[in-house]
Order: C-alpha cells, then sequence, then structure tokens
C-alpha cells in the first residue's frame, strides 16, 4: 500500500468518524427540541390556569354535568367556549405527547412516560374531556387513538373525591 492509498484510507475513515458524530449530535439535537416543545406546551397550559383561575372553578363546579349540551346550558355561551378551548388545548397536547414519546425509549425515559399517562387518563377522566375525545376521537392522531382505547376502562371509571380536588 502505498502513501496515496494510505492517505485515502485515512480520510475516508475520519470522515466515516465525522458522518457518525455528526448523525449522533443530530439525532441528540432532535431529542432536546422534543423535550423543548413538548415541556413548553405543558407550561403554556399552566400560565393559562394561573392567568385564568376561572378555568378551574368552572371545571370544579360542575364536574358531576356528563353531557355536553348540558355543559353549554349550565355555562352560557362565553363559559363554555372557554372551557372547550382549554379542553382542547389539554387533549391535543396529549395527543402530541402520546404520538411522539410512544415509541421513543430515550424520549419515555427523558419525559417520564409512565408517570404522564397516569396523569393524562386523571385528567382525561373529567366528563368534559373524556365526552370531547369520545366524540371526535377520530380528529385526533391514530397512536392516541390507540392510547385512549387502551386507557378507556380507566377514563370511563368515575373520578374518586381526590381526582376531583386536581380541578
Amino acid at each position: 500500500m502505498d502513501i496515496a492509498e494510505w492517505v485515502i484510507a485515512i480520510v475516508s475513515l475520519l470522515a466515516l468518524v465525522f458522518s457518525y458524530s455528526s448523525f449522533y449530535s443530530t439525532k441528540r439535537g432532535e431529542y432536546y427540541s422534543t423535550v423543548y416543545r413538548i415541556t413548553e406546551r405543558l407550561y403554556e397550559i399552566d400560565k393559562i390556569v394561573i392567568s385564568n383561575p376561572r378555568i378551574q372553578v368552572l371545571l370544579k363546579e360542575h364536574i358531576d354535568v356528563q353531557n355536553l349540551a348540558d355543559w353549554k346550558s349550565k355555562l352560557g355561551e362565553e363559559d363554555y367556549y372557554t372551557i372547550k378551548s382549554f379542553a382542547y388545548l389539554w387533549i391535543n397536547t396529549i395527543d402530541e405527547f402520546i404520538s411522539t414519546v410512544r415509541d421513543e425509549k430515550k424520549l419515555k425515559k427523558i419525559l417520564e412516560y409512565d408517570e404522564w399517562q397516569v396523569y393524562f387518563v386523571k385528567k382525561l377522566k373529567h366528563p368534559f374531556f373524556r365526552e370531547i375525545v369520545k366524540r371526535e376521537l377520530e380528529i385526533f392522531g391514530t397512536k392516541f387513538e390507540k392510547w385512549f382505547e387502551w386507557h378507556s376502562k380507566e377514563i370511563h371509571e368515575p373520578l374518586s373525591e381526590k381526582e376531583k380536588e386536581m380541578y
């Protein structure tokens, strides 16, 4: 093997190492970007509740109302659409979380997927949230649909007194 062949072999090896390193860095960057995006959505929900505590009050005051039409008549149009918008924000966030994280081992670990699943089930046990999902399940992602069906039994159990306190 002459010098030119050695140089080509070394340059090829360095290119391979650089390519692998770049791929790994990019993949890691994608994970951090995804984690940031999802946690930001969750923080946005908290900010909405902090700036508008009436949402939580209405969700808790009417927690035993099962039918969406009854919610509308009890709340009035403006409050109904405020609660409905908030519920869609939550459901879409859960959908994005499930769809993005469910099949990614590393993201599941970083974002504590199993713990969030428990919280999401409790959140969707609220009659208003649950009825929206049941009525419009097809507009959400396939992974979320399957997740909802998988947890349907838990989601349809009545809220305990402790769970009612979370609203």
